[in-house]
Parts: structure tokens; C-alpha cells; sequence
């Protein structure tokens, strides 16, 4: 995936991983450079997944293509 600029004008990269055991992807377990990170999240995929947690979707067209852009809302209380 490209790292691509938001509305905002942040750079946004974005990173899916697949990691063994699952605990050791637990925030509190990361050590962050942060000068790089701001926080570190984690959120289970079965939530993107069902579509009640999509609070707004629409299509935009970017570099010859057309995207469908979903915003999800994650509160889990552990952010590092």
C-alpha cells in the first residue's frame, strides 16, 4: 500500500501485518521511536468487517481510479 496525503495534508502510511502470537502485537508491548510515532494502536479486523462500524463511506476519484473511502471510530482505552 502507498503512503498517500490526507485531507488534512498528513502523510498517511498505511501498515497491515500478520503477527505470531497475537499478544505480541499488544501496544503496551512496542517500544515506539517517537520521533516517527505518534501512538500505536491495535484493532481487531473482525471489527472492519461488519459494516454497523463504518460511520461514513463515499466514493473519490484519485489517479485514474475510483476508491471507496470508509471512516471506522475505535476506542479501546489502550493507546500508546
Amino acid at each position: 500500500m502507498e503512503t498517500v496525503e490526507s485531507k488534512h495534508s498528513l502523510c498517511v502510511t498505511p501498515i497491515v501485518g500478520w503477527i505470531d502470537p497475537p499478544e505480541a502485537a499488544e501496544p503496551s508491548g512496542l517500544e515506539l521511536n517517537l520521533e516517527e510515532v505518534e501512538a500505536a494502536f491495535a484493532v481487531p479486523l473482525e471489527y472492519f468487517a461488519r459494516e454497523e462500524n463504518c460511520v461514513e463511506k463515499y466514493s473519490v476519484e484519485w489517479s485514474g481510479g475510483e476508491f471507496v473511502v470508509r471512516t471506522y471510530l475505535f476506542e479501546d482505552g489502550e493507546r500508546h
